[in-house]
């Protein structure tokens, strides 16, 4: 016969009340994940791209050529490429003001640095954007006429050039939640303070009265790098070499439910959003075919929650 003391039956039943919260999170856990692997398996991927590349920023050319864009992207997971870590869509803008004496040459190279990088061009009162990279017109076959064409053209994808800026944005989200991410890429010309190049906040206009206000996380501070580049300055018909730096920084927003629903329910048009520095700020239209995608990426965890935990 067994006896059963007060102090052994309180300790059965926390016992009994550990294995029942632990069955239930455990079942909540999975049919969430069965549910978002459902709604994975409805979105039609445009692209792939592995979880890596997406920090690896040493390894990105200027102009972020090798991003898929205005894309539904599968992003695979680091350890396991066969699964699925989230979705992602991609957008880029891009800012030439090099000078028409200027042109870029191709032996960029990049140089990783730990410190802050530093920012503002100082141009942001003028807007020359272009969102493809287009070629100058070939006025002549003589090298020194070719290379003012090219020169004049707006190619701010193409190799650094002193005014050139590329802004990258990324949003998505993940089983970990969603995240929400700015890549810039700078060429300045003249001085310039390491901490003007921070961002504060992203605003952004979503209609009907809508605005949405990100900001990094506190105490979170950008991934930097500094890559150097070689152009060329002509000058009555005599060139000349130059060396210089363009500066990277990657600088992740806080996200979370209400954002994701905001973004999932944009109307379907291009989209405004204003980056705000230390010491200015840039526009940064956001295409339609991006927008159009928020609802697809963000509804594979709309909740922006942690399923992993």
């Amino acid at each position: 016969m067994l006896t059963f003391t007060k102090k052994s039956s309180t300790i059965m039943k926390k016992k009994l009340t550990t294995l029942t919260a632990l069955f239930l999170s455990t079942t909540v856990l999975g049919l969430n994940i069965q549910t978002n692997q459902a709604l994975a398996q409805k979105i039609k991927i445009e692209a792939t791209i592995a979880e890596d590349n997406l920090n690896n920023l040493q390894g990105l050319p200027w102009g972020g050529d090798k991003f898929p864009y205005s894309k539904i992207t599968r992003i695979e997971d680091t350890l396991n490429p066969e699964d699925t870590a989230g979705f992602m869509v991609m957008d880029r803008h891009g800012i030439d003001e090099s000078e028409k004496t200027v042109a870029p040459t191709s032996n960029s190279s990049n140089s990783s640095n730990n410190s802050i990088v530093p920012g503002v061009l100082g141009i942001f009162n003028r807007r020359n954007s272009s969102n493809d990279s287009r070629l100058g017109r070939d006025l002549s076959t003589a090298a020194g006429v070719l290379q003012i064409g090219l020169a004049n053209s707006k190619q701010p994808f193409s190799e650094p050039a002193p005014g050139k800026q590329v802004y990258i944005s990324a949003w998505g989200a993940k089983d970990t939640g969603c995240f929400a991410e700015i890549i810039m890429q700078l060429a300045p010309k003249g001085n310039f303070k390491d901490s003007d190049f921070l961002i504060k906040e992203v605003e952004m206009g979503l209609g009907s009265g809508r605005q949405l206000k990100l900001k990094p996380p506190t105490g979170v501070t950008p991934k930097t790098y500094r890559g150097n580049y070689t152009y060329t300055v002509s000058n009555n018909s005599l060139n000349s070499d130059q060396e210089a730096n363009f500066l990277v920084s990657k600088t992740s927003l806080g996200m979370n439910k209400d954002a994701a629903l905001l973004l999932m329910n944009a109307p379907k048009r291009e989209v405004k959003a204003r980056i705000v520095l230390a010491n200015g700020s840039i526009i940064m239209p956001i295409g339609i075919k991006t927008v159009e995608r928020w609802k697809k990426v963000f509804s594979v965890n709309p909740t922006c929650e942690n399923l992993r935990q």
